[in-house]
C-alpha cells in the first residue's frame, strides 16, 4: 500500500499525506492512529494561507512514512538550532487549526477510546481544552470535556483473573436467584475470579459485623467496589433498588470502572430517570435487556466482557486428535468474531 506526503510544514511537522484516495494530517508525536481525515479545501487552504509546502514523496508502508517525518524534523531543528518543542509548543500550533480540524482530532480520540489507546486520546482532548481561544468554542469544548470523563470512567482490560463483582437486588429471593445464574453462567465460561457481594465469607473483610446491620452492609458492599476490577450493576423492574443505587452512587462518586445494566420493556427503563441522568453526566450509557430474558442479559454480558478481555492463554489438545483440535479452533474464532 503505497503512501504520499503532499503537503509539509517543516518547521512544525505538521503533514499532510494521501492514502487510498484519502487525505489526512499527521503531527508530532507522529502517530498514525492519531491522524485525521481532511478534504481537499483544507489542504489547498493549509498550502494558500498556513505556510504549508507543496511536496511529492512515495513510501511503501505507514513505518516508513513515520520514520521519515521524524528523521525530517529533528533535522530541520538541528539545522536550525532550535531544540525538538515541547508539548507545550505543539500545543501552540493547534491554535491557528480551524474548527473543523479540531473536530475531526475530537473524533479521532473518541475511536481511539474504543480501541483502548487512552493515553493518545487523552493526549488530544487535553490539549484541546488547553486552546488559547477554547473559551470561543463551547461545542468543541464539551465534546472534549466528554472524552475527558470516559477516560475517567473507562472499563479496564480485563483477563480471566480479574476480580469481577455483581450488584443487584436480592429481594425477592427469585431476584437474587437470578443474579447467581448469571454469575455461574460467566464463571462457567471462564471468568473465575466473578462473585456476587454476598459470596464472601465474613472473614473476607477487615471489619466484624456490627449489630447496625445496614452499616455493615453498606461498608461489604464498598469494600467489594474498592476492592473490584470491574463492577457490574443490575437493575430489573421486580427487584428491591435501595442497595444498588447506594453502590452505584459509591462508584460514580469514586470514579470507578463498572457497566451498568438495565431491564427494558416498551422503551422503559428498570431504573430512574435521575440515574439515566446520572449516567449522561459521565458519558456513560446503561445497557439494556428486555424484561424478564436473562439468556440476552448474560449474552450481553459475556459478550462486553470478553470485549474488554487480554488473554494469551494456550489451548491444550490431545495428541493427533485433528478432531478436538478443529473443534477449538473453531470455537476460539467464533468467540473472536461474536466480540
Amino acid at each position: 500500500m503505497k503512501i504520499e506526503i503532499i503537503a509539509v510544514a517543516p518547521n512544525d511537522g505538521w503533514a499532510f499525506f494521501k492514502k487510498k484516495k484519502k487525505n489526512f494530517l499527521i503531527r508530532p508525536p507522529h502517530f498514525i492512529s492519531s491522524s485525521i481525515e481532511v478534504s481537499d479545501k483544507i489542504v489547498q487552504n493549509s498550502i494558500d494561507l498556513f505556510g504549508f509546502e507543496e511536496c511529492s514523496k512515495i513510501f511503501k508502508n505507514e513505518n516508513e512514512l513515520v520514520i521519515y517525518l521524524k528523521q525530517e524534523y529533528v533535522k530541520f531543528k538541528k539545522k536550525n538550532d532550535i531544540e525538538t518543542p515541547s508539548s507545550e509548543e505543539i500545543r501552540l500550533l493547534l491554535n491557528y487549526a480551524p474548527d473543523d480540524v479540531l473536530e475531526n482530532f475530537l473524533k479521532k480520540a473518541e475511536e481511539l477510546i474504543l480501541r483502548q489507546k487512552y493515553e493518545i486520546a487523552e493526549s488530544i482532548a487535553s490539549d484541546i481544552l488547553k486552546l488559547e481561544n477554547i473559551e470561543n468554542k463551547p461545542l468543541i469544548s464539551e465534546r472534549a470535556k466528554r472524552i475527558k470523563l470516559k477516560l475517567i470512567y473507562k472499563t479496564p482490560t480485563l483477563t480471566r483473573d480479574s476480580i469481577i463483582t455483581i450488584y443487584g437486588a436480592y429481594f425477592p429471593e427469585k431476584e437474587k436467584k437470578r443474579l447467581e445464574i448469571l454469575r455461574d453462567s460467566l464463571t462457567i465460561n471462564g471468568f473465575r475470579n466473578l462473585k456476587l457481594v454476598s459470596d464472601h465469607s465474613n472473614n473476607y473483610f477487615p471489619f466484624r459485623p456490627s449489630e447496625d446491620k445496614n452499616t455493615y452492609f453498606h461498608k461489604r458492599s464498598c469494600y467489594c467496589l474498592d476492592n473490584s476490577d470491574l463492577n457490574i450493576f443490575i437493575f430489573t423492574f421486580k427487584g428491591t433498588k435501595g442497595g444498588v443505587i447506594m453502590e452505584l452512587d459509591y462508584a460514580i462518586e469514586n470514579k470507578m470502572p463498572f457497566l451498568i445494566l438495565v431491564e427494558e420493556k416498551n422503551g422503559v427503563f428498570a431504573c430512574s430517570q435521575l440515574i439515566v441522568g446520572a449516567l449522561k453526566k459521565i458519558s456513560i450509557n446503561l445497557i439494556p435487556f428486555p424484561k424478564d430474558d436473562d439468556k440476552f442479559l448474560f449474552d450481553i454480558a459475556y459478550q462486553r466482557l470478553f470485549d474488554k478481555q487480554i488473554s494469551f492463554n494456550l489451548i491444550p489438545f490431545p495428541e493427533d486428535d485433528n478432531k478436538f483440535l478443529f473443534d477449538a479452533a473453531n470455537q476460539r474464532l467464533l468467540e473472536l468474531i461474536i466480540s
